[in-house]
């Protein structure tokens, strides 16, 4: 199976670094797209984060070389699924344009917690709630998390995942009609 390619939003914040730090050597995901402010559009992200990067180890190799454009769901034509580190000020209305031109989001911001179309996972309380995204009346694709130690990271990390059957995450993500439900062994991820 092809790895889904994602974007990261807010690539240069400390969210958006997290995730990049998660997504490299996953089996799942290939990080394509980084995208953040018009400050950094153009630059490689190694460039910009040079005297930037805030976690312990080294900025991923794959993400060094990715020019970073501006969250622009026109320039990410080619992502699945877009795990969204943008802050509240911003992340609203880029993540509805995202949503709107059909591209998944993992959203780390408030903006859109209070949407009752728009479920909130939680993977120790709520995971079943990921199968409100199959059956939502509008075309809205947001996806926000708890917190940065939520469920979405988890599933990122988590070396002790076991995969029993393919489940409605992967056919959401991947487009294909399977089920995916993964056990996690507790484990702290920070």
């Amino acid at each position: 199976m092809s790895r889904v390619k994602v974007a990261v939003l807010g690539a240069t914040g400390s969210v958006g670094q997290r995730f990049i730090q998660l997504l490299d050597h996953h089996p799942f995901f290939e990080v394509t797209h980084l995208c953040a402010s018009e400050n950094s559009a153009g630059k490689t992200y190694g460039e910009v984060m040079k005297t930037r990067w805030k976690i312990s180890s080294d900025i991923p190799a794959y993400a060094k070389n990715l020019v970073i454009t501006t969250p622009d769901p026109a320039k990410t034509k080619d992502v699945v699924l877009a795990f969204s580190g943008l802050d509240s000020n911003v992340a609203g209305e880029v993540e509805k344009n995202y949503a709107n031109a059909g591209i998944h989001i993992i959203s780390n911001s408030k903006n859109h917690r209070m949407d009752p179309t728009v479920p909130i996972l939680s993977a120790e309380v709520n995971s079943s709630h990921l199968e409100v995204l199959t059956s939502q009346k509008r075309k809205v694709r947001l996806l926000p998390i708890r917190t940065v130690r939520s469920w979405v990271l988890q599933f990122l990390s988590n070396l002790f995942w076991i995969v029993l059957e393919l489940s409605p995450l992967c056919s959401f993500l991947c487009r294909r009609s399977a089920a995916l439900v993964i056990l996690e062994f507790q484990r702290w991820i920070f």
